[in-house]
């Protein structure tokens, strides 16, 4: 960019880079900071979109891709996977089959009454977090970390 302003000899090849230079230190402060779970539950969805650095419209798309990705898509696929072999599993595995749908249900129905209570926590980002030791809830069993809420 650099290079091209300056061989069109407009003025801003001083001025631009100095801008985007000061935007990316700005953005990697907003990175540096880790933040707390408790943060995303105790403030409002415009504190949390702020302290991330987040437009409105960003934040909102993130937390509506995050919640059909991260959250309600694999539920949904485990239930038509398990509807389409319904037919062909035996009796034991139906029965640990429904436990496991269960789960899921049950899993979809507390992200959702979490998310409609807390928006923000659909804004976090195992990243910045602050206590690495809880991320592993967040992988390996995110209903205990929708729990902890």
């Amino acid at each position: 960019l650099r290079m091209v302003l300056s061989s069109t000899g407009s003025t801003m090849a001083t001025t631009l880079p100095q801008h985007i230079g000061q935007e990316t230190v700005a953005r990697q402060k907003l990175r540096v900071r880790r933040i707390k779970l408790e943060e995303y539950v105790q403030q409002s969805w415009i504190e949390v979109r702020v302290l991330l650095g987040f437009p409105d419209s960003t934040a909102a798309f993130i937390a509506l891709i995050r919640f059909i990705l991260c959250h309600v898509l694999q539920p949904l696929c485990f239930s038509f996977i398990f509807w389409a072999y319904s037919d062909v599993i035996d009796s034991p595995q139906l029965i640990f089959g429904l436990c496991v749908l269960c789960r899921e249900c049950l899993y979809c129905l507390m992200v959702s009454i979490a998310a409609l209570r807390h928006p923000a926590i659909l804004l976090y980002n195992p990243q910045r977090a602050e206590d690495a030791y809880f991320d592993m809830y967040y992988v390996v069993m995110p209903e205990k970390w929708v729990l902890r809420l």
